[in-house]
């Protein structure tokens, strides 16, 4: 049987706790873009979805929100041709706001009528049929409107 040399005050949980935050970290270096939108007005936020891979192909789209556990738009190319993909935009984020726009470079995810609430960042999570997985970032900030109330006094 094999002993395991600890530090001194070193115990099991400290550990496996480091092991765990060193997974955690595995998006780090992803990198990410800022965009700044108007309340009101159309934001997009862009996801690189070219591939280097002969004869691959885009599987999925997904659009996360940071502070959101589930993915926020989708676009699934499973089993489909890209332009005719399944998409879904979450009913209590984007609903019918959101639209993918794969013509552009990069594609860029569109959002109608943004509100302050948008605001956030958000990931954008490509999977290839061949290649690996992309992660990249965008830093949207929606500036509200401002009103100035001038009062001009004699």
């Amino acid at each position: 049987m094999r002993r395991v040399r600890r530090r001194p005050g070193e115990n099991s949980m400290v550990r496996r706790v480091g092991h765990v935050e060193g997974t955690l970290s595995l998006h780090v270096g992803v990198p990410i873009s800022h965009i700044v939108a108007l309340v009101g007005d159309s934001a997009y936020l862009p996801c690189d979805i070219s591939t280097t891979h002969e004869g691959d192909s885009v599987h999925l789209v997904l659009w996360y929100r940071e502070d959101l556990g589930t993915s926020v738009y989708s676009i699934d190319a499973r089993n489909r041709e890209f332009g005719v993909a399944e998409r879904w935009s979450d009913n209590s984020v984007f609903s019918n706001r959101a639209y993918f726009m794969l013509d552009k470079q990069p594609a860029l995810l569109g959002v109608e009528n943004t509100r302050e609430e948008d605001a956030g960042i958000y990931r954008c999570r490509v999977d290839f049929q061949i290649g690996q997985t992309r992660n990249s970032k965008v830093n949207l900030t929606v500036i509200g409107k401002v009103y100035f109330n001038y009062s001009f006094t004699r």
